[in-house]
């Protein structure tokens, strides 16, 4: 089994405590991968450090083949999109024009975006100043931002947020799309059980920085010590 992403010992420590402990991922090529813990049980943290935002405390990051480290970072990032909590976006510019912006940064052709704009349903919203979008739309904006340079991997942060119940749904079928229509790997970070049960094969649960349990989804979730992380107990 070929890996898109492999950590080993992973941890990070703030002012002395443990954030992240020792967190061994292996997330499979071109599957849709969850990553599912309590508010605060160090997910975040976890994925910006797969994205070498955050400089791990101890252990290693492989992304696509390659240590992350200070000298690949940005040729890694360069196969890697993301979509860390709330998109960024100019709200006095539209979509397209946003998406202009994103294509200057990351040095893509502006034709990708009208390919980017029809995989996430947005073409009649383009010109529409991004202001007025609803959360859903902003979501799908920061999407379609994300997918600009066809990454072979994409990492999304709770992204579904915040939305209605039939934006959630199409945000996870145009997931879905994407990773069937590009063959591409996503890391999708959630603290809603029921939705990553829906679209998620393999699943990592933390809680409060460490490991709890990894796995078939199915196996994962009906592991008692997942459910008493939920409840609390």
């Amino acid at each position: 089994m070929k890996l898109a992403v492999k950590t080993n010992n992973l941890s990070k420590r703030y002012n002395g405590n443990d954030c992240v402990s020792n967190v061994d991922l292996k997330i499979p090529e071109g599957s849709i991968y969850g990553f599912l813990g309590p508010n605060g049980a160090g997910k975040s943290t976890t994925m910006k450090m797969l994205l070498g935002l955050v400089k791990p405390s101890g252990g290693s990051v492989e992304v696509l083949g390659h240590t992350m480290n200070d000298k690949n970072r940005l040729a890694i990032l360069q196969e890697t999109g993301s979509l860390i909590e709330s998109p960024s976006y100019y709200s006095h510019l539209t979509g397209r024009e946003n998406l202009e912006i994103v294509c200057l940064l990351k040095g893509v052709p502006e034709k990708e975006i009208d390919n980017v704009l029809h995989i996430v349903r947005m073409e009649k919203q383009q010109n529409k100043k991004a202001g007025h979008y609803s959360l859903g739309m902003k979501q799908r904006l920061g999407l379609a931002a994300a997918l600009l340079g066809r990454p072979r991997l994409l990492l999304l942060d709770e992204p579904a947020a915040g939305m209605k119940p039939n934006e959630t749904k199409e945000l996870m079928d145009t997931i879905r799309f994407v990773r069937d229509q590009f063959d591409m790997t996503i890391l999708l970070i959630e603290h809603d059980m029921k939705l990553v049960s829906g679209i998620c094969e393999r699943l990592t649960v933390l809680n409060f920085g460490h490991m709890l349990a990894e796995g078939p989804t199915s196996e994962v979730l009906s592991n008692p010590e997942v459910i008493k992380a939920y409840l609390g107990e």
